[in-house]
């Protein structure tokens, strides 16, 4: 479940990093919330780690209750090879998968999307993202000669 609320009426680091609600606590039923920190892309030992803040809010007092770091499966959140995710095409759209049989139940086996590797994906993808603005900034400091 995901409990309704207006992002914009809480205090977070202040620094307008990207916000994204997640389904509220199982246990605490807290509603949680997920603030992106930083990403860092190692592309030359193939890991992106996310460092993020899980804040967790109250929505009947609508106040944070506290924060943690983002753990994924009690470990920092690092995407990696060989972990799998929903592929997505150039437009950010889920690719379907053509063998999917909507009488069977869903598994790994019989998924409604195709699946991929995490990492190569999200490396994919944020390269596709940001090169354009990486061309001007390099071309920019190159042109200063910040380089030399």
């Amino acid at each position: 479940m995901k409990t309704p609320i207006e992002l914009t009426e809480y205090q977070f680091s202040g620094k307008n990093n990207p916000l994204y609600q997640i389904s509220d606590h199982p246990v605490n039923k807290l509603v949680r919330v997920i603030e992106i920190n930083r990403a860092e892309f190692m592309f030359d030992i193939d890991i992106i780690s996310i460092k993020s803040t899980t804040h967790f809010i109250d929505p009947v007092l609508k106040i944070v209750v506290f924060s943690q770091p983002t753990m994924v499966e009690q470990k920092p959140w690092d995407i990696v090879k060989g972990d799998q995710t929903i592929e997505i095409d150039d437009d950010i759209q889920p690719v379907p998968n053509p063998d999917f049989n909507d009488e069977l139940p869903v598994s790994p086996a019989n998924y409604p999307y195709m699946l991929t590797d995490s990492y190569e994906q999200f490396k994919r993808l944020s390269i596709q993202l940001n090169k354009p603005l990486l061309d001007l900034f390099i071309d920019s400091n190159d042109q200063k000669a910040l380089f030399d």
